[in-house]
């Protein structure tokens, strides 16, 4: 729409098992969707880039849970849990982890959920933001933002939604 761009990516279609002992590599956006982001995001040029995820691919080693502390791990980031760099080991041909990927082409948000609350994070210029479930009675409840990792950003409690605008000279998101 305008001068944006908005990427669905679906993380449960092309990862075939679940993962063990704290190894979330078999989680993927596989192959042939990463070529299609990566092409996606060279091919279109808008200032304003939105990714829509239901949760950061990896995520943490337990339920794939979390934002930005996460960001940097598995075939989102490239590291494993002890901070190697793996990633052209795991997905050989890939130019970049996803996050790298995004951070080249100027993605301004990631929307991402699985966690059911408000969690605005920054990192390398993007924006992580976890979205919250209008329905879930969670007023003065943010114990479940440090059980599921998120140890920075913006936490909020309640429910509610989150209404995007798309202007020429700007974009907002609102609570």
């Amino acid at each position: 729409w305008g001068d944006a761009q908005f990427i669905v990516l679906d993380p449960f279609r092309y990862t075939t098992e679940r993962s063990r002992n704290g190894n979330n590599w078999p989680w993927t956006l596989g192959e042939n969707q990463y070529q299609w982001l990566k092409a996606s995001l060279e091919n279109v040029d808008a200032k304003y880039r939105f990714v829509f995820i239901h949760h950061i691919v990896g995520g943490s080693p337990m339920n794939n849970r979390g934002g930005v502390e996460v960001a940097k791990l598995w075939e989102w980031g490239g590291k494993d849990m002890d901070g190697k760099f793996e990633f052209a080991k795991q997905r050989p041909g890939w130019e970049l982890p996803i996050h790298d990927l995004l951070v080249k082409h100027g993605v301004s948000i990631v929307f991402h959920g699985h966690d059911h609350l408000f969690v605005k994070q920054d990192l390398d210029g993007i924006v992580y933001q976890e979205v919250p479930q209008p329905g879930h009675p969670r007023s003065g409840n943010t114990n479940t933002a440090k059980e599921y990792g998120y140890l920075s950003g913006e936490i909020q409690s309640s429910s509610g939604f989150i209404r995007i605008r798309v202007g020429r000279e700007e974009t907002r998101a609102d609570y």
